[in-house]
């Protein structure tokens, strides 16, 4: 008999990932988003993977399954799409790819240059529907630093993947969904089997035996 999937985590990385695409896409002719979205499947598989996984979510395409995220996730997101924007920067600007580690923290933005902010909000709002910001309490935030932590020493996890991981955990995620290929193989070989980390295209594949 299978089991049908009722909780999973969505990790940063995917969200990001989605709402940099779709501001891409914003400003395409529409009857060439098509082909946009196919090229980009051979081009960059991880960014169509979320986008088209994301999709699904805001959709509500996805059957028999609830999704979360938690109030450090939102904050990654807004992280991840800050270091888009600075590497874009860096890249117009002609710096060598190799000195972006010394130069990131000196970028300046304008306030022209930060609108996928303002975007973000749109487009978590757009996920309230169907998926669920999980908030601790005193309780589970004892788990999630006793979770944490294990990571951190026994897997020598990054200390918010640790966390965002804790908090999977807490909520009884069954899947964690995430794009870090690293923190896939990581806990993998670590034999971490409190919530199974897949990638979306990963994720979708399983999908096909739920019933």
């Amino acid at each position: 008999m299978v089991t049908i999937l009722s909780l999973a985590f969505i990790d940063a990385n995917i969200i990001a990932d989605w709402i940099i695409f779709s501001e891409y896409l914003k400003v395409k002719n529409k009857e060439d988003i098509p082909n946009i979205i196919k090229e980009k499947k051979d081009q960059n598989p991880r960014l169509h993977n979320s986008y088209e996984f994301m999709e699904a979510v805001a959709s509500k395409n996805m059957h028999n399954v609830t999704f979360a995220i938690s109030p450090l996730c939102v904050v990654e997101v807004n992280a991840a799409l800050l270091k888009k924007i600075i590497y874009d920067l860096m890249y117009q600007r002609g710096i060598p790819f190799e000195d972006y580690p010394s130069y990131k923290n000196a970028v300046k933005i304008k306030e022209s240059e930060i609108e996928v902010f303002n975007s973000a909000k749109h487009y978590l709002e757009k996920l309230n529907e169907n998926v669920t910001i999980c908030y601790s309490t005193e309780e589970t935030s004892k788990n999630i630093t006793k979770t944490a932590i294990e990571l951190i020493v026994r897997m020598r996890t990054r200390s918010h993947d640790a966390i965002l991981l804790g908090e999977a955990c807490s909520m009884k995620a069954e899947y964690f969904i995430t794009n870090d290929k690293h923190l896939i193989r990581q806990t993998r070989d670590a034999k971490f089997d409190e919530v199974k980390l897949v990638n979306p295209r990963n994720f979708y594949l399983i999908r096909r035996n739920v019933k």
